[in-house]
Parts: C-alpha cells; structure tokens; sequence
C-alpha cells in the first residue's frame, strides 16, 4: 500500500497470470485519465455507498479499481481485497453493470448479497441491439422513443 498526496494506492499482482496488472486506489474525486493498457481492453470500476439521511440518499465515491483486463479472475481478486479491508460492515447489496464475469465474481465472494444490474447500461445494451438488427425506425413508430 502506498499513500501519495491523500490518495491510497494498493498494487495487487497475481503470480499466475501474466500480463495482467490491478491498481485499486482511493481518492476524493472520480476523474481518472488512462493510458494503454487500460484504455482498450481495461475498465475503471468505482464502488459507492448510498446514504440516506432525512428522506434524502447520496451517494458517497469510496473505491476506484483500474483493471487491464474484465476476467472473473481479475474481479475475484479485486473483491477479495475489498472483501479483506471491510472487517466488520454490513453489506446490503451491490448495484453492478451487465457484466457476466463482475457479477460471477461477487457471487462468488459476497455470497448471499442482493445483486441488481445498472439500468442505463442495459438500456444501452438493448439500444445497440435494436440499432444492430435495422430496427430503430420500428421502434421509433411504435413509441418506445
């Protein structure tokens, strides 16, 4: 673990897989810039916990992940670590993207917890399909705009 001008920096490497490199750190701001290998192939994960206070939730930024890669492997390591510096707090769920390896992971370390999906990236999902199969002027027409 390394901190740096009020940032946590905690390098995780795994043996057993070559060419793959975790970065977790944590910081008060959630604008990140990446370079090769993350911006291709890479994704920058960011945790958040919901608070609610007088009838009003906010949503603080806890945790960024930047993975070189999107394998279950690479996840697992990543909730494990996270899993390891939780102790003892109570989780009630995790809200995650559609992403079959991330969710596979959680389930795998967070047995038990209720998982929901984002619902903006399986609304993009569904839009690229309908766009893909030549049927955007359909379902214009029918409302669904």
């Amino acid at each position: 673990m390394i901190e740096y001008s009020g940032i946590t920096y905690t390098i995780l490497e795994e043996s057993s897989q070559k060419h793959t490199m975790l970065l977790v750190f944590s910081l008060g701001f959630s604008y990140v810039v990446l370079g090769e290998p993350f911006r291709q192939l890479g994704q920058v994960m960011s945790i958040y916990a919901f608070i609610e206070r007088n009838g009003v939730q906010k949503q603080l930024p806890l945790v960024f992940s930047v993975m070189s890669r999107k394998t279950k492997s690479d996840y697992l390591a990543v909730f494990r670590y996270l899993q390891s510096r939780l102790g003892y707090a109570s989780l009630e769920g995790f809200v995650l993207d559609i992403e079959k390896a991330a969710w596979l992971a959680m389930r795998e370390v967070f047995p038990g917890v209720e998982l929901k999906g984002w619902v903006s990236h399986r609304s993009h999902a569904v839009w690229r399909h309908v766009q893909f199969i030549g049927l955007v002027e359909t379902y214009i027409e029918s409302g669904h705009n």
